[in-house]
């Protein structure tokens, strides 16, 4: 697969797709999700105000992922705390 034009104007290239898709362990960047790319390359998820890129999401995630950077990151952070509590609850 060969990097969208989308993430190629965010400055990711095909090696850094990959370099970012093995640190998620092939897994979208929410904590919790295990939506692997099958047709499609993940999405890279940016803050759309500086162009930052936080990670890789599945569609349903870049879908719903707040568009404002503030909520995004909060979003990051409740799920990442969720996923936490639950491995220390098990």
């Amino acid at each position: 697969m060969t990097v969208k034009p989308r993430a190629k104007q965010l400055g990711v290239s095909d090696d850094d797709y990959a370099r970012m898709l093995e640190a998620q362990d092939g897994k979208c960047a929410i904590t919790g999700c295990n939506r692997t790319p099958k047709t499609r390359r993940f999405h890279v998820d940016h803050d759309h105000k500086t162009g930052y890129v936080r990670g890789l999401t599945c569609h349903w995630h870049n879908r719903i992922m707040p568009r404002d950077s503030q909520d995004a990151y909060a979003l990051y952070a409740y799920l990442y705390e969720s996923e936490r509590a639950q491995s220390e609850a098990a």
